[in-house]
Parts: structure tokens; C-alpha cells; sequence
């Protein structure tokens, strides 16, 4: 199917149903109205000739078929039943938030939101997670989701704080104190600015051996990072 179906698709899989006006001008909003909606007229009659019943047509409004599954739906509905143990997921479930970006290379404007808004959902999720495994003692799962939203966002305090934890929780706290310490340098060599108090107690906690899973570093509600219970 043509990029230009695909677009069409994508909009109503995310958006819709939609009007027919707010449908074509999202899509070409760089013609006149007229000539836009006649855009929109040829991709729906190409999408429905290629896979007849996919798009359901009136004359003022586009929407999917409602048998029509849509993947990021489904992402939608595991991430809001936050917090929950990663053995209550799906298999693999952080493997696939840490890759799950929408639609890389894709610039259009009308998707840019839904991008940044999914991988806000995405990295919140996985410090939810963090912190939970960490109250239920199980360091392995919390490490792995910590280090999943680093590679997210790689300046994140919080994540940062969540996979010492994580390490001096399953007893390594040389290698706790020396991944915050590089985190540390990083900020400063990047963004040119120091540590919060909550990086540097966490940093104190695993060098005196008091951080982990029993430090109360963790705690509150889950989600949160050390310090910041409310």
C-alpha cells in the first residue's frame, strides 16, 4: 500500500473516527480544502479497493473497521495498569517498551505529540516497574527496567537512582557507586550542571553499603523516585 494510504490509516487507527475535513486537512494542510478532501477521496477509494471493508465510509466521516485491531491500543491498555509486577505483563513486556517507538522516521506534524506523549507513557511505566520490583525484592527485573529507561533518556536522575538502588539491592555496591559517579560527570560534561540531593544521597547511601532494598530509599508510592514520596 502506498505511503500516502498508509497515512490515512495510520491517522484513523490513532485519531479516529474522524470527520472527512479534519481527516484531509491534517494530512495536506499545505492545499486549499477542495483539493485536499479530493486527496483524501482517491486514498480512501485505493485502501478500500486494495482491502475491501478496512475503512468505514458516511459522507462526513472516516473511521476503521471496528474488527480492525490496533497494536498501539493494546500498549495503551497494559501501560494504564500501572503498577503492577513484571511477571503480570506479557513476556518480554520491557524489552519491547524500550524499542517501542512510534512510527520512527515518520515527521509528520500531526504525529509528533502522539510520539512524545507514548514515550512519556513508555518511560514512566518502566520506573513504575523499577520501583515496584525493588519493594518486592526482586532486583534482576528492576535492573532491567531501570537500565531500559536510561536507554530512553539517558539524563534521567530518577532511572539513574533506580538502577543503583537496583545494583546495591542484589549486593554490588562498588558497581552501584561507580555507575552514579559516571552518571554524575555525564551531567556536568552535557548539561553543565551538578547532581540533585537525591542523586547525591543515593550515592552516599551505596557507598556506605546503606542503600538497597532495605535503605528506605525505595519507597512511598510506586513510581516515584527516592526522595521525591508525596
Amino acid at each position: 500500500m502506498a505511503f500516502r494510504e498508509q497515512r490515512v490509516l495510520t491517522l484513523l487507527a490513532m485519531q479516529g473516527p474522524l470527520e472527512r475535513r479534519r481527516v484531509a486537512g491534517l494530512l495536506w494542510p499545505e492545499t486549499t480544502d477542495a483539493r485536499a478532501l479530493d486527496s483524501l477521496r482517491v486514498s480512501v477509494h485505493r485502501i478500500s479497493r486494495t482491502v475491501p471493508g478496512l475503512v468505514v465510509a458516511t459522507r462526513n466521516r472516516l473511521g476503521l473497521a471496528d474488527a480492525v485491531r490496533v497494536d498501539l491500543h493494546d500498549l495503551r491498555e497494559h501501560l494504564a495498569r500501572m503498577p503492577c509486577r513484571s511477571n503480570e505483563l506479557p513476556p518480554g513486556f520491557v524489552h519491547f517498551l524500550r524499542g517501542a517507538d512510534l512510527l520512527p522516521g515518520w515527521d509528520e506534524p500531526w504525529l509528533l505529540a502522539e510520539q512524545d506523549e507514548l514515550l512519556q507513557r513508555r518511560i514512566q511505566a518502566l520506573e513504575i516497574m523499577a520501583v515496584f520490583e525493588l519493594q518486592h525484592h526482586d532486583t534482576l527485573h528492576a535492573l532491567e527496567a531501570a537500565e531500559a529507561v536510561l536507554a530512553l533518556e539517558p539524563l534521567s536522575e530518577r532511572a539513574a537512582c533506580l538502577l543503583a538502588h537496583a545494583h546495591a539491592g542484589a549486593g554490588n555496591h562498588a558497581v552501584a557507586a561507580a555507575g552514579l559517579s559516571r552518571f554524575i560527570r555525564r551531567l556536568g560534561e552535557e548539561l553543565g550542571v551538578g547532581p540533585t540531593p537525591e542523586v547525591l544521597n543515593t550515592l552516599t547511601q551505596v557507598r556506605t553499603g546503606s542503600a538497597g532494598l532495605a535503605s528506605g530509599g525505595i519507597g512511598g508510592r510506586p513510581g516515584l523516585p527516592p526522595g521525591q514520596n508525596r
